[in-house]
C-alpha cells in the first residue's frame, strides 16, 4: 500500500527529517520506488521496507523467519502424528499376534501334558507286559 512520507513516519513512529535524510542516502536503492506527488513524497512497499527503522526491519524479518519455522514445525508435527498412528497400529497388530501365540502356547502345553501322560501310561503298560512276559517265560 502506498503512503506519503508523513504517513510512513506516523505509522513507524520515526522522525520525518531523519527519513528525508535516509531518502537522500538511499537514493539509488529507492529509484523507482519513490516519487513526488502534489509536493509530497509517495513511497511504495519496497521503499517503505528500505526506510523502516532497523529495529523494525529486523523485527519484521524475525517474525517472517518465525512464521516459516512455525509452518515447518506444523508439517513436522503432522508427520510425527502420522508416524505415531502407524506405530500404534503396528503395536496393536503385534499385540494381537502375541495374544494368538499365547493361546497357541497354552494349547501346546496342554497337548504336551497329554502326550506325557500317555507316554507314562505306555511305559507302565510296557513294564507290565515285560513282567508278564518274564513270568510266562519262567513258567515254560
Amino acid at each position: 500500500m502506498r503512503m506519503t512520507v508523513k504517513e510512513f513516519c506516523v505509522e513507524n513512529k520515526c522522525d520525518i527529517s531523519g527519513i528525508y535524510k535516509k531518502i537522500k542516502r538511499k537514493e539509488k536503492e529507492l529509484s523507482g520506488h519513490i516519487w513526488k506527488k502534489n509536493g509530497s513524497y509517495v513511497l511504495d512497499e519496497e521503499a517503505q521496507e528500505l526506510l523502516k527503522p532497523k529495529f523494525e526491519r529486523g523485527l519484521s524479518h524475525r517474525v517472517t523467519e518465525l512464521e516459516k519455522e512455525n509452518v515447518e514445525l506444523k508439517e513436522q508435527n503432522a508427520d510425527i502424528v502420522l508416524e505415531s498412528r502407524q506405530v500404534e497400529n503396528y503395536i496393536n497388530s503385534l499385540e494381537s499376534k502375541i495374544d494368538k501365540l499365547e493361546s497357541e502356547k497354552v494349547n501346546l502345553i496342554k497337548e504336551i501334558e497329554e502326550w506325557k501322560m500317555r507316554s507314562e501310561k505306555s511305559e507302565r503298560e510296557l513294564v507290565e507286559l515285560k513282567e508278564q512276559n518274564e513270568k510266562l517265560l519262567r513258567e515254560i
